[in-house]
């Protein structure tokens, strides 16, 4: 290794590994003193009853965003993408429901979980049932 690397193995020594995340639950990288995240955020909704979470495209732009906070549908990879305050948001569907995944860490954990609590309760209104957010 060339002076300054490290082996990741010594970045991520005294983190908590569970199955989930065997390298632990945050990757980050160090800028001067400054610690920052780089692992995505993500999120899966999916209806309480277990039926697939089924929505028209057409209507993706209308329910798929935050009530509480202004958002921009952008383009790029995902079945459906919109930006809040700098942090690009993908929507993937899966057949267990809609993976919500954020793609930075400008937004705080707080209102990440808000904003998927917003979609999950838009999702309800317009499915007619129930569904539920969780953290992956």
């Amino acid at each position: 290794m060339a002076d300054g690397e490290c082996a990741l193995e010594d970045l991520v020594k005294g983190v908590p590994r569970t199955p989930a995340h065997p390298v632990g639950p945050i990757i980050g990288v160090v800028a001067g003193d400054e610690f920052r995240k780089v692992a995505d955020m993500e999120f899966l909704i999916a209806r309480e009853d277990g039926q697939p979470l089924l929505l028209d495209a057409s209507h993706y732009a209308a329910v798929l965003k935050p009530n509480s906070m202004p958002c921009r549908q952008v383009s790029g990879w995902g079945a459906h993408r919109i930006e809040v305050q700098g942090c690009p948001i993908v929507f993937g569907f899966e057949q267990e429901g809609i993976t919500v995944t954020f793609q930075n860490w400008l937004l705080s954990e707080k209102d990440m979980s808000r904003i998927v609590q917003e979609i999950a309760a838009n999702l309800t209104r317009e499915l007619g049932a129930p569904v539920l957010a969780k953290e992956q």
